[in-house]
């Protein structure tokens, strides 16, 4: 507290103070706290700011330095989306590409893609080309709080689209939604969505989506790996030879996007599905179910998403309908078949089951 003049007034204050401050920095308080017990306890009519600096005066207080995390060979991949060039069609019109980056944690090495759309499919998709182009796939894969995955937020048990998590069970990889607000935890996936946009992307403009993808690839394969990064002081493709034998293997055949909506079940025991009409058994009359269709199969699942009912996907308007959810009570007599009748008929004894056999066979 030796400034002067207006700032001497105002830090002042504390001085009287000096000994309650040391015993609450000495018990651990923070300056928060400190500023309370002085409010509450001691009348004190200064600012919280004036107390933070008297305690970091006290303490020679220094902010933390932030920890740098290194991975293993194919530990951890980041990704992130961010704006991509600008497409300029045939017509003039223009029109904002986004391009998803995933990098390796430990080589530097990336893949980057455009699409038109930041959504839940083209974040797989844009995973899934990574994969494939890298021959292997990362242990875990690490991402910040986007809508497009996360449904609710959390640090502890963040809840995952459906589609995020069977995408990850094929896949064999683990997500991991970085801490809320705490984007420094997917600092490798931001520095490289800058370099993109700062190196790549930055003052071009493609006539096509298939253009701009083109020169990532190129830019990719000839800039990026061949580059000595900063942090390593290795390049990127060298050290990326160091990591592709740690990536676990990709499986046989590649994820089968599907979509996925809440239906509610009709009184006829169907739920509308891209226009066509699917069956479900009949206690579910009333109730909400799971759709997925992925253009060849739908599935309905219950609200556990254990799956109740599947059909092969029909055309708009068309009914798809199993026996089995047919309840007993809604089948006409003549829907059982001729064989079911005449048991019925040799009920009554055996003139009649002789008639009605003599007139089937007429």
């Amino acid at each position: 507290c030796e400034e002067t003049g207006a700032e001497k007034t105002s830090r002042s204050k504390c001085e009287p103070y000096r000994s309650f401050i040391e015993e609450g920095i000495g018990a651990d308080l923070t300056a928060q706290r400190i500023y309370q017990d002085l409010r509450d306890e001691r009348g004190f009519t200064g600012g919280y700011d004036s107390v933070r600096r008297m305690v970091k005066r006290l303490t020679g207080a220094q902010p933390l330095p932030f920890r740098r995390i290194e991975r293993e060979p194919g530990m951890e991949a980041q990704a992130d989306f961010g704006k991509g060039a600008t497409l300029i069609g045939p017509d003039g019109r223009k029109r904002r590409s986004h391009v998803v980056r995933v990098c390796l944690s430990f080589s530097r090495k990336a893949y980057s893609e455009a699409f038109l759309k930041e959504n839940t499919e083209n974040w797989l998709r844009g995973w899934e080309n990574a994969f494939w182009a890298w021959g292997g796939v990362p242990k875990t894969l690490q991402i910040d709080n986007t809508t497009c995955a996360v449904k609710h937020a959390e640090w502890y048990d963040p809840e995952l689209h459906p589609i995020i998590t069977a995408f990850c069970d094929h896949y064999g990889t683990v997500l991991l939604p970085i801490k809320v607000r705490t984007p420094r935890h997917n600092g490798k996936a931001e520095r490289n969505i800058g370099y993109v946009k700062g190196n790549a992307l930055k003052a071009r403009t493609f006539s096509s989506l298939q253009a701009e993808n083109e020169f990532l690839r190129h830019w990719e394969r000839n800039i990026a790996d061949l580059r000595i990064h900063g942090t390593t002081k290795q390049q990127v493709r060298q050290r990326f030879e160091i990591e592709k034998p740690a990536l676990r293997p990709l499986p046989k055949e590649r994820f089968v996007f599907f979509r996925e909506a809440k239906r509610r079940v009709h009184r006829d025991g169907h739920v509308e599905v891209a226009r066509a009409y699917y069956s479900v058994p009949p206690e579910y009359v009333g109730h909400t179910v799971w759709a997925r269709w992925d253009g060849h199969i739908v599935r309905i699942l219950n609200a556990q998403f254990v799956e109740i009912r599947r059909h092969v996907q029909k055309q708009p308007g068309v009914y798809s309908t199993a026996d089995a959810d047919i309840s007993s009570k809604k089948i006409a007599l003549v829907e059982s078949g001729a064989d079911a009748l005449l048991q019925r008929v040799r009920l009554i004894g055996p003139q009649a089951a002789h008639w009605a056999e003599t007139m089937l066979k007429a």
